[in-house]
C-alpha cells in the first residue's frame, strides 16, 4: 500500500472467505500463530459485502488476540513502544469487519509516520480499475527482503509474511523505510 498513490476500499464487494480480511499470523513461542476475528455467518444469506460482514463478538477473541499479542512480544524491542496506542483497538466497539479493518490500518499508518491517501468507495463493476490485494490466505506469497531479527528466530528461524505488527515489534521506527524496499511476488 505504501507505493500506491491512492488505495480504495471497497464495502460493497462480495465477501470471500479464506482472505487476510479476518485473519493474520504472528511469531509464538511455537512458531507461526494464526489470529482470527471470528465472524458471524448466515445460514439463510451466505452472500454478503464486506461492508456488511459482521464480527462475532459472543467470544472473547480480543482478548485472546491481545494476551497473544503480549505473549508473543512482550520481550521484543519495540512491544511497550507501541502497545499503549494499539491497546484501543481491542476495547473498540467495532461490530463489522470492514470497519474494524480500516481502524487498524490506519493505526498502522498513524506507528509508520506514513499518510495514506485511501477512500471508501461502493465500486460498480468495471467502474474503477481495483486490483484485489487481499491475498488469498491459502497462496504462498514470498517477498524478497531483508531479514530482521524476529523474537523467537534463535528456536525457528526466520518466518516471513507475518503481521505488519510483527515487523513493528521487532525494528520499531525503521520499519517504513524497510517496507518502502520490499517487492511481493505471488506465486
Amino acid at each position: 500500500m505504501i507505493h500506491q498513490k491512492q488505495i480504495l476500499f471497497a464495502s460493497n464487494w462480495r465477501y470471500q472467505k479464506q482472505t487476510f480480511r479476518n485473519r493474520t499470523y504472528i511469531y509464538g513461542p511455537n512458531g507461526k500463530l494464526r489470529l482470527v476475528v471470528p465472524i458471524v455467518h448466515d445460514k439463510k444469506n451466505d452472500v454478503r459485502t464486506d461492508g456488511e460482514t459482521r464480527i462475532f463478538n459472543q467470544i472473547p477473541w480480543k482478548t485472546i488476540h491481545w494476551r497473544s499479542l503480549c505473549a508473543c512480544y512482550r520481550s521484543s524491542p519495540y512491544f511497550e513502544y507501541y502497545e499503549d496506542r494499539l491497546f484501543p483497538l481491542y476495547r473498540s466497539q467495532s461490530s463489522h469487519l470492514f470497519e474494524f479493518n480500516i481502524q487498524l490500518i490506519q493505526t498502522v499508518c498513524d506507528f509508520l509516520n506514513f499518510e495514506l491517501d485511501y477512500q471508501v468507495i461502493e465500486a460498480v463493476k468495471h467502474q474503477h480499475r481495483i486490483t484485489e490485494y487481499l491475498l488469498n490466505a491459502k497462496n504462498q506469497t514470498h517477498c524478497s527482503l531483508n531479514q530482521y531479527h524476529q523474537v523467537f528466530d534463535n528456536k525457528y528461524g526466520f518466518i516471513p509474511n507475518l503481521s505488519i505488527v510483527d515487523l513493528l515489534f521487532n525494528i520499531g521506527p525503521d520499519s517504513l523505510t524497510f517496507l518502502k524496499k520490499l517487492k511481493v511476488v505471488t506465486i
